[in-house]
């Protein structure tokens, strides 16, 4: 009589073990591809003589490449590979690219292994199969996937400041090599806490039941609609334009960010690299209660608020002089995180959960070309004007697009009717 009982404990165990191990993926994946990313910015430019452009094309190489790589990897990749190998081979083959950059030379070694390696592990271990997989076990819930959308936080909180410390004591090729053992380290050993399933199973909703398989054809918000039928709606434009605009913004600031604080606020580069990390505080407290807030009100309303903290944390970033106006911003930017886990959950509202990771592997797609143009786009306006100021002003301009896109946003009624077609 304790069997179904302790199935069903067994069952809770194993559903909430995804957010958790989401959680150390994504801590990995951005505290080291992402937000370490300043650190070693700042170095590059001060040890190799790189320019800007040359320096932050590394990222928007590897988010150029990752832009192609997601709808391969969701509509290909994950729906045929068991998920526990894929993270398993996902975290060697990330440290392994982390390894390499302690070898480079030219730029072209960087782009390589930062762009083409590192990028390749790290979206097995990334935002994409991660959302996929809560999606399926929990269905909409904003709480879960906001759990372990936090570890990007985390991640971002901790890891710049453990780089700078390694950069500071050892030299930025040893700090590589750190990192590069601190992935395969601790993800492997996290992968195999993951339930042995294929991917597929995860991504089609699960038949428990005769009785369940006898209903009638699943339709509205569990079926959804399909890519096709999508890409007619301006609903899907609006969100993929917003998505879009947001991160180009967003990575714009985050790579010159570091640089920022030391030639014009004139901080250390321990203390540089701390406002980097209190993006990522607030980003938790973003990602955790936007993502709360996301399953009390209407998501539409979720995602103007948090494009209009973007816009006014770029405002305060171009009229920066000092500390406190930074440490303002940094918080207000952070805050504006919570679009994370919320653009996930959107998705399935307006379009439903049966083809979801199609559909999110196009809104994947359409940040990290935002976060491909950005970063490239700034530096080299930086290197045309030698001036911050055109760069905060094209990112505050970028963030209020999103705004309008945001409150043109159909009610979710409307989204499923025809009369949201384009």
């Amino acid at each position: 009589m304790q069997v179904p009982e302790e199935r069903s404990r067994l069952n809770f165990f194993h559903g909430w073990q995804i957010p958790a191990a989401g959680f150390v993926f994504l801590f990995l994946t951005y505290g080291t591809r992402v937000y370490s990313f300043p650190v070693f910015f700042a170095e590059f430019l001060s040890d190799m003589g790189w320019t800007r452009t040359q320096t932050g094309a590394i990222t928007s190489v590897s988010f150029a490449f990752y832009s192609v790589l997601v709808p391969i990897l969701g509509n290909v990749i994950i729906p045929r590979v068991d998920i526990r190998r894929m993270l398993l081979y996902g975290c060697i083959i990330g440290g392994i690219g982390l390894i390499l950059l302690s070898t480079i030379s030219e730029p072209w070694q960087c782009y390589l292994y930062y762009g083409i390696v590192m990028t390749f592990g790290m979206a097995l271990i990334g935002l994409l199969p991660i959302s996929i997989i809560i999606s399926n076990e929990f269905g909409g819930a904003s709480t879960p996937l906001g759990i372990a959308s936090a570890g990007i936080g985390v991640g971002g909180v901790v890891m710049p400041l453990v780089s700078q410390f390694l950069i500071s004591t050892f030299g930025w090729r040893v700090a590589f090599i750190c990192l590069g053992i601190m992935v395969i380290v601790i993800g492997c050993p996290i992968s195999a806490a993951v339930r042995k399933k294929k991917a597929r199973s995860l991504i089609s909703p699960p038949q428990s039941s005769t009785a369940q398989t006898k209903r009638e054809p699943l339709t509205g918000l569990q079926s959804g609609f399909n890519v096709r039928q999508v890409i007619k709606m301006s609903s899907f434009w609006f969100i993929m334009v917003a998505s879009l605009v947001y991160f180009g913004a967003f990575m714009a600031v985050l790579t010159q960010l570091t640089a920022f604080a030391q030639d014009i606020v004139r901080l250390g580069p321990m203390a540089a690299a701390s406002v980097v990390s209190l993006v990522c505080i607030f980003s938790i407290a973003g990602r955790l209660g936007f993502g709360k807030l996301g399953d009390m009100i209407s998501k539409k309303y979720v995602l103007i608020v948090i494009m209009s903290l973007a816009v006014l944390s770029f405002i305060i970033l171009l009229l920066a002089k000092n500390a406190i106006m930074l440490y303002i911003s940094s918080s207000l930017l952070g805050l504006s995180l919570g679009i994370t886990p919320l653009i996930p959950v959107i998705i399935g509202d307006y379009f439903g959960k049966g083809h979801f990771a199609g559909i999110y592997s196009f809104s994947e797609a359409a940040q990290t070309i935002g976060c491909t143009i950005g970063p490239i786009l700034g530096c080299w306006m930086f290197d045309s004007t030698h001036t911050y100021s055109t760069v905060f002003t094209m990112c505050i301009v970028l963030a209020f697009s999103g705004v309008i896109l945001a409150c043109l946003l159909p009610r979710k009624s409307k989204a499923w009717g025809t009369d949201d077609s384009i």
